[in-house]
Order: structure tokens, then sequence, then C-alpha cells
């Protein structure tokens, strides 16, 4: 072997040991960082619908019955609804469904793409698109859609107002890859708090006002928007479950309203449309729901107590009753 031969040998091996060395090193500054990542997100699980994620710090996440939203902090929202959240998760509704949803981004977003994608164990619809414009006209970018089994996740490029210290696309991205799904925690597995006395309402007729969160079993009924009282959904409390609520004129109270009334509708899939024909006066179902915080009327007349739906832990298919019926 003359000396050329041996000085390509030398040379050829440490090119190999220099590349595999680089390599290396990048593996463990890549890994270095993901830990660093990781260690500055907080772990969250929803409330309301069967999932976990993990958010970084910074970051803001509103969980109500019927979405949730992430927004790099303060969240913000304006006088018209609009908000500066970038991963928004909505649950289905009779209204929009998931056919319905799919069929709306297929024509609402430009240059789109549609294919299926594994997130956790399960296979889910997604669409990519970009915005054609909802912020006072302004596009929102790329736009990235996943029709779960509860609901539609968007993820968006250009958040309402977006301060552009961060990627919202690339965020929601990461987010997206620590979602796991899980068991939803019921009401009756988490501690009731009973009803507390915190005081009168500062302005208007006179309430009384109750703090607390507690489960009762009963009966939901609407009556026909043409009659009084018709349009809003009334909840008769079960005897058995009557103690709990709040004590009005010596008594435990029997009926209330509920403050988010378009969210209990939805939420007991109440379908208001049997009333176009005009021979149905009544809706009802039987229900087993958590209920926060509550006002009590101290008025005579038709202003009826009202409360907050949490969530529906049973219920029964709706029944209609006819005006023939009432009588």
């Amino acid at each position: 072997m003359n000396s050329r031969t041996k000085n390509f040998i030398i040379f050829f091996v440490g090119a190999i040991i220099i590349v595999f060395s680089i390599r290396v090193f990048s593996y463990w500054l890549i890994g270095e960082q993901n830990r660093a990542v990781s260690r500055n997100w907080t772990p969250f699980q929803s409330s309301y619908f069967n999932i976990a994620f993990k958010v970084p710090l910074g970051f803001e996440v509103k969980d109500t019955p019927n979405q949730i939203l992430i927004a790099k902090s303060p969240f913000i929202i304006t006088s018209i609804g609009s908000n500066n959240a970038f991963f928004t998760l909505t649950k289905y509704s009779q209204e929009f469904n998931r056919e319905e949803r799919i069929n709306y981004y297929q024509h609402f977003l430009k240059d789109t793409s549609q294919r299926n994608t594994l997130l956790g164990d399960k296979i889910f619809p997604i669409i990519y698109g970009n915005d054609t414009g909802r912020f006072e006209g302004k596009s929102a970018g790329k736009v990235t859609v996943i029709f779960l089994n509860e609901g539609w996740l968007e993820v968006i490029e250009r958040p309402m107002g977006t301060d552009q210290s961060f990627d919202a696309y690339e965020t929601g991205s990461d987010i997206l890859n620590t979602l796991k799904f899980t068991s939803i925690p019921t009401a009756t597995q988490r501690l009731e708090v009973p009803f507390t006395f915190v005081g009168k309402r500062p302005t208007g007729p006179n309430a009384d006002l109750y703090k607390g969160s507690v489960v009762v079993e009963g009966e939901y009924q609407e009556w026909y928007p043409e009659t009084m009282g018709g349009g809003i959904l009334f909840f008769k409390v079960d005897e058995q479950y009557r103690a709990k609520l709040p004590i009005k004129y010596g008594e435990h109270g029997q009926v209330f309203i509920f403050d988010n009334d378009p969210a209990a509708k939805q939420m007991l899939k109440v379908n208001e449309s049997v009333f176009n024909n005009k021979s149905i006066c009544k809706l009802s179902g039987r229900a087993k729901i958590e209920i926060e915080d509550y006002t009590t009327e101290l008025l005579e007349g038709d202003v009826w107590d009202h409360t907050k739906l949490v969530q529906v832990i049973s219920s029964t298919s709706q029944t209609t009753k006819t005006c023939s019926e009432r009588q």
C-alpha cells in the first residue's frame, strides 16, 4: 500500500468520524431543546371534551361546554364576539354537524387538500387550505381543520390582532402533537359544592345570589314560542333533589330556567323545529344535570329562578305533546 492510498484512507475515516460526531451532537442538541420545551409546557385536560394536551407557558386556554380556545396571553374578545384564538375546538350541533362542516370548509377555504390523519390512535378527516378573509376581510392565512368525533378542531396561521411574536400555525401543530383522548370526569365524580348565599343583587329587582355547584335530576320542558313563557327551556327538579336548591318563600326551589339558554338547548339536544308543526304545543324529556350558581328572583309573577347548566350527565330523547293533549 503506497503512501497516497494510506493518506486517502486516513482522510476518509476521519471524515466519517467528523460527520458522525456532528450528527450525534445534533441529536443531543435537539433532545435538549425538546426537553427544555417540554419543561415549559403545561398539561391541560378539558372538563367538557374527552381530550388532553399540553400548552406553552404564556398561553391561555378557555374551556367551555361548547368550545376550547387557545390564545397567546392575554385572551382578547371584541364587542362583536371575535377573539385572538389560533386553536379552536367547537362541539357539533344539530345545525353544524360533521358533514355540514366538511362541506363548509371545502367551499370557504381556497387551495384545499383533504386526507385522513392519525391523531392519538384514531383516524379523522383533515382539510388544509388558505383562509379567504374573516377578520374585517383580512385573511387568517393557512388553516388546518380536523373533524373529530365531538367537534371540529381548527388551527389558523394569523389570529385576530396577533402580535407575530410567535408562529401560531407551528405552535398549534405542536399542541396537536401532544393531544390525547381521555375520559371526561363526570359531575358525580367531582365534589359537589352546596349553594351558599353570597348577597343581594346590587341593581334591579330584588334577588338572592348563591354560589355553588350541584347535581339534580328532573324534567326539561319547553312550550311553543307563541304562548306565554314559550321558547324558554324550563327544568322541573324531582322532589328528592329539591333540598339541594336554595329556599324561597319558605320552600326549596322546584323550577328554574338557564342563564345560558341557547347552550343548554344544545347540550340537551333540544329540537325546536318540532314547533313548525302547529299542532305541537310542548316538548319535554328527562335529564340528570350539573348546575352552577343560582339566583332566586324575589318577585311575584313571571320571573323565574335561574342557574347555569354546566353539563348533562344523562338524558332521554325529547317527546312532544299536541295542543289537544294539553287540554
